[in-house]
């Protein structure tokens, strides 16, 4: 099951009440990020949509060892769910999994590095300057892109009419986050909410 569409098809309906008021933040502002929560018969499903620079410290693609830490370091974060979110105690939920998404996650050390050697290597003199101007501009779009981050974790709750509320830490492991949007549509209500490091619920 694809949840990250789950997610977004049971949100479909919210998008045109909300879209007023998320307006106000752009599609990629750093600091800012939205959560979705959602139920599925006995799943609920929180997905979180953010920039980046707001889960890893910066957007472009890695090239320093301590860049390749900080990648693993925030996915090893982001695969916590239980601890990432709790839930009412008497919906008695269980965390099932994490899927997460990013193309910073695809990278590795060596293959980045290897592919740029070969890339160089392969067309030195075929192309010759001409070549040289085209790989920097690409580099440095590369550089100056930007790179989101979705995550989607799974619940199993016997009890999902309880889920009333959820409280997370995404503010305390992730400095840079500073606003969250939240559609939630769940059992007990559907609604949004703005949180924030002082109203972290």
């Amino acid at each position: 099951m694809n949840k990250t569409l789950v997610v977004s098809a049971l949100f479909l309906a919210m998008s045109s009440i909300n879209a007023e008021e998320h307006s106000s933040h752009g599609a990629h502002e750093h600091g800012s990020a939205t959560l979705g929560i959602a139920q599925d018969q006995n799943l609920i499903l929180i997905e979180l949509k953010s920039p980046a620079f707001n889960i890893i410290g910066f957007e472009h693609a890695p090239h320093e060892t301590h860049e390749f830490d900080a990648i693993e370091s925030a996915s090893n974060q982001l695969a916590l769910g239980g601890k990432l979110f709790s839930l009412p105690k008497s919906a008695n939920c269980k965390f099932l999994d994490v899927e997460l998404h990013s193309e910073l996650f695809e990278l590795e050390p060596d293959g980045h590095s290897d592919h740029d050697d070969e890339h160089e290597h392969g067309d030195e003199h075929e192309h010759g300057d001409e070549h040289e101007h085209v790989d920097e501009h690409e580099h440095d779009d590369e550089e100056h892109g930007h790179s989101d981050i979705e995550a989607v974790w799974t619940f199993n709750c016997k009890h999902p009419e309880h889920v009333s509320g959820i409280s997370t830490n995404l503010f305390s492991l992730f400095e840079n986050l500073t606003d969250l949007d939240v559609d939630y549509i769940v059992d007990s209500g559907q609604g949004s909410i703005e949180l924030s490091p002082k109203n972290a619920l």
